[in-house]
Protein backbone atom coordinates (compact mmCIF):
# COMPACT_ATOMS: atom_id res chain seq x y z
CA UNK A 1 0.00 0.00 0.00
CA UNK A 2 1.45 3.36 -1.06
CA UNK A 3 1.41 6.69 1.63
CA UNK A 4 0.56 9.96 0.24
CA UNK A 5 1.04 12.81 1.30
CA UNK A 6 -0.75 16.62 -0.20
CA UNK A 7 0.27 20.20 0.03
CA UNK A 8 -3.34 21.87 1.10
CA UNK A 9 -4.63 24.99 2.20
CA UNK A 10 -7.26 25.07 4.65
CA UNK A 11 -9.28 27.65 6.52
CA UNK A 12 -11.38 27.93 9.36
CA UNK A 13 -12.11 23.88 8.64
CA UNK A 14 -12.75 24.18 5.05
CA UNK A 15 -10.34 23.44 1.81
CA UNK A 16 -9.13 26.95 0.46
CA UNK A 17 -8.00 25.04 -3.44
CA UNK A 18 -4.44 26.10 -4.47
CA UNK A 19 -5.08 27.21 -8.10
CA UNK A 20 -2.77 25.98 -11.05
CA UNK A 21 -1.44 29.63 -11.34
CA UNK A 22 0.16 30.27 -7.83
CA UNK A 23 2.21 27.13 -9.31
CA UNK A 24 3.90 29.43 -11.95
CA UNK A 25 4.70 32.29 -9.62
CA UNK A 26 8.27 33.36 -9.31
CA UNK A 27 8.53 32.05 -6.15
CA UNK A 28 8.11 29.00 -6.87
CA UNK A 29 10.17 28.56 -9.85
CA UNK A 30 12.71 30.11 -7.53
CA UNK A 31 12.94 27.48 -5.38
CA UNK A 32 13.57 25.09 -8.68
CA UNK A 33 10.18 23.70 -9.31
CA UNK A 34 8.96 22.59 -12.67
CA UNK A 35 5.08 22.94 -13.71
CA UNK A 36 4.40 20.66 -16.68
CA UNK A 37 0.76 21.02 -17.94
CA UNK A 38 1.09 18.50 -20.89
CA UNK A 39 -0.35 15.41 -19.24
CA UNK A 40 -3.89 14.70 -18.04
CA UNK A 41 -2.80 16.01 -15.11
CA UNK A 42 -0.44 18.82 -14.70
CA UNK A 43 3.03 17.68 -12.49
CA UNK A 44 5.34 19.62 -10.33
CA UNK A 45 9.47 18.13 -10.83
CA UNK A 46 12.24 19.18 -8.63
CA UNK A 47 15.82 18.03 -10.27
CA UNK A 48 18.10 17.38 -7.47
CA UNK A 49 19.37 14.12 -5.60
CA UNK A 50 16.16 12.52 -5.97
CA UNK A 51 13.68 13.33 -8.25
CA UNK A 52 10.79 14.73 -6.94
CA UNK A 53 7.30 14.45 -9.09
CA UNK A 54 4.26 15.53 -7.49
CA UNK A 55 0.37 15.77 -9.26
CA UNK A 56 -1.88 18.28 -9.12
CA UNK A 57 -5.51 17.74 -9.02
CA UNK A 58 -8.80 19.27 -6.52
CA UNK A 59 -6.60 22.18 -5.33
CA UNK A 60 -3.91 20.07 -4.06
CA UNK A 61 -0.90 18.96 -4.99
CA UNK A 62 0.15 15.42 -3.57
CA UNK A 63 2.65 12.55 -3.82
CA UNK A 64 3.21 8.75 -2.83
CA UNK A 65 6.12 6.95 -1.09
CA UNK A 66 7.93 10.35 -0.05
CA UNK A 67 11.75 10.18 1.29
CA UNK A 68 12.81 12.70 3.42
CA UNK A 69 13.96 15.08 1.30
CA UNK A 70 10.62 15.08 -1.03
CA UNK A 71 8.68 16.09 2.27
CA UNK A 72 11.34 18.39 3.58
CA UNK A 73 10.78 20.00 -0.57
CA UNK A 74 7.06 19.98 -0.35
CA UNK A 75 7.53 21.37 2.98
CA UNK A 76 9.55 24.49 1.43
CA UNK A 77 6.66 24.74 -1.38
CA UNK A 78 4.08 24.89 0.53
CA UNK A 79 5.46 27.95 2.84
CA UNK A 80 5.31 29.49 -0.71
CA UNK A 81 1.97 28.95 -1.07
CA UNK A 82 0.64 29.58 2.24
CA UNK A 83 -0.30 25.68 2.59
CA UNK A 84 0.94 22.87 4.46
CA UNK A 85 1.96 19.53 3.95
CA UNK A 86 -0.26 16.64 5.33
CA UNK A 87 0.20 12.94 5.20
CA UNK A 88 -2.12 10.17 5.71
CA UNK A 89 -2.96 10.22 8.86
CA UNK A 90 -3.95 13.90 8.75
CA UNK A 91 -0.03 14.73 10.36
CA UNK A 92 0.80 17.77 9.26
CA UNK A 93 4.46 18.60 8.47
CA UNK A 94 7.39 20.85 9.52
CA UNK A 95 10.48 22.18 8.51
CA UNK A 96 12.19 20.13 11.09
CA UNK A 97 10.63 16.61 9.85
CA UNK A 98 8.36 16.98 13.40
CA UNK A 99 4.53 16.58 12.69
CA UNK A 100 1.66 17.80 14.20
CA UNK A 101 -2.14 17.89 14.29
CA UNK A 102 -3.52 20.74 12.74
CA UNK A 103 -7.23 21.54 14.30
CA UNK A 104 -9.04 22.19 10.82
CA UNK A 105 -7.97 18.23 10.37
CA UNK A 106 -10.52 16.87 13.30
CA UNK A 107 -12.94 18.71 11.35
CA UNK A 108 -11.88 17.80 7.72
CA UNK A 109 -11.47 13.72 8.78
CA UNK A 110 -15.16 14.24 10.09
CA UNK A 111 -16.81 14.77 7.15
CA UNK A 112 -14.43 12.84 5.11
CA UNK A 113 -15.67 9.72 7.10
CA UNK A 114 -19.12 10.99 6.89
CA UNK A 115 -18.89 11.19 3.16
CA UNK A 116 -17.15 7.97 2.90
CA UNK A 117 -20.14 6.32 4.73
CA UNK A 118 -23.12 8.34 2.83
CA UNK A 119 -21.29 6.65 -0.28
CA UNK A 120 -20.68 3.33 1.32
CA UNK A 121 -24.64 3.49 2.08
CA UNK A 122 -25.63 4.90 -1.54
CA UNK A 123 -23.89 2.12 -2.43
CA UNK A 124 -25.19 -0.77 -0.32
CA UNK A 125 -28.34 0.49 -1.51
CA UNK A 126 -28.08 -0.09 -5.07
CA UNK A 127 -26.35 -3.18 -4.53
CA UNK A 128 -29.68 -4.36 -2.73
CA UNK A 129 -31.88 -2.77 -5.53
CA UNK A 130 -30.17 -4.84 -8.15
CA UNK A 131 -30.13 -8.05 -5.65
CA UNK A 132 -33.76 -7.46 -5.24
CA UNK A 133 -34.70 -7.01 -9.13
CA UNK A 134 -32.74 -10.12 -10.24
CA UNK A 135 -34.56 -12.09 -7.60
CA UNK A 136 -38.02 -10.80 -8.89
CA UNK A 137 -36.84 -11.85 -12.35
CA UNK A 138 -36.62 -15.04 -11.81
CA UNK A 139 -39.41 -15.55 -9.53
CA UNK A 140 -41.26 -13.74 -12.71
CA UNK A 141 -39.62 -16.22 -14.77
CA UNK A 142 -40.08 -18.85 -12.73
CA UNK A 143 -43.78 -18.27 -12.86
CA UNK A 144 -43.56 -18.37 -16.62
CA UNK A 145 -41.89 -21.67 -16.85
CA UNK A 146 -44.87 -22.91 -14.37
CA UNK A 147 -47.34 -21.58 -16.89
CA UNK A 148 -45.90 -22.51 -19.29
CA UNK A 149 -45.08 -26.04 -18.22
CA UNK A 150 -48.96 -26.54 -17.20
CA UNK A 151 -49.96 -25.40 -20.67
CA UNK A 152 -47.81 -27.74 -21.74
CA UNK A 153 -49.69 -30.49 -20.16
CA UNK A 154 -52.93 -29.39 -21.37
Amino acid sequence: MSYHINILRTKNGNYDPIQLDELQKPSISNLGFKLDETQSIPTLTFPGNSTFIAGYADGMIWTENPDDETIFKMVELAQQLNARVRGDEYETYELSGKTYKHPDDDILKEREIAAGEAFLLRDIRRQKNIRNGIILLFIILGGIAYIFGKWLEN
